[in-house]
């Protein structure tokens, strides 16, 4: 067969970089970025919806989030070139010469040539996962585990109802959600803070470093603390929200 030339040349699998440590501790926004794909059940077609999630390790807000019925790395492309419009340029992450590190699992849409040279041209470094180590994506596990719980008791009939579910969901995760990992401040306003030097930042050793609001809670809230908000009567509750937004 070979003389005869009736042999497929087998195709060549574009090299993959793993990374080289199972937990990352970035030290600002934008450096360390993950991404994931998740599954959710339609009930009008049936069939399973994907979700395509990519949040930011350092705050850790959700930067963009994408539903579709199927995805290739076309779309995957996509999203990316959303990321790079709406937060790595506007950021300056290139001409600050900083490193961005985009980490995923090894799907195959992730593992594609033509996604892996749109992260090279694009100045990103990708970097894959090994196999059966979740905990080396832990910030997007943790992020769809959130997910899960807010979508797994709730009946979609088309695609839109999901995606307006998570539209929503983006935007309490990102301004209302206190995240006790950035001492209670939901990521939004955290980022917000730590760019203008109002959170100080404390490493510590083999732990995630530990993040401190400088200034007291009422400057932000008005109402002495954040953490009392969600036993706040309703309308002070929806003033202290809004402030936060």
């Amino acid at each position: 067969m070979n003389e005869w030339q009736l042999l497929h040349e087998a195709k060549k699998k574009t090299p993959r970089a793993y990374v080289k440590f199972r937990r990352v501790d970035p030290t600002e926004p934008l450096t360390v970025i993950e991404k994931d794909i998740k599954f959710q059940w339609v009930v009008s077609h049936p069939r399973y919806a994907y979700i395509l999630s990519i949040i930011d390790c350092f705050t850790p807000k959700a930067l963009h989030s994408q539903v579709a019925y199927s995805f290739t790395c076309r779309q995957v492309i996509r999203a990316w070139e959303q990321v790079i419009v709406n937060y790595l340029q506007p950021y300056n992450m290139l001409g600050r010469k900083l490193t961005i590190e985009v980490r995923n699992d090894n799907d195959s849409r992730f593992a594609a040539q033509q996604v892996q040279a749109f992260t090279g041209e694009n100045h990103l470094s990708q970097d894959f996962t090994h196999p059966y180590t979740p905990e080396e994506n832990g910030h997007i596990e943790s992020f769809h585990d959130i997910l899960g719980k807010s979508v797994g008791s709730k009946t979609f009939r088309i695609i839109e109802d999901l995606e307006a579910h998570l539209e929503h969901f983006d935007h309490t995760y990102n301004n209302i959600r206190l995240h006790g990992s950035l001492d209670h401040l939901p990521p939004a306003l955290f980022w917000s803070l730590w760019k203008d030097g109002l959170i100080e930042s404390t490493p510590r050793k083999n732990k995630p470093l530990k993040h401190k609001l400088k200034i007291p809670r009422y400057y932000l809230s008005g109402n002495g603390s954040l953490r009392a908000a969600s036993g706040m009567p309703e309308g002070q509750k929806r003033q202290t929200q809004a402030i936060v937004v």
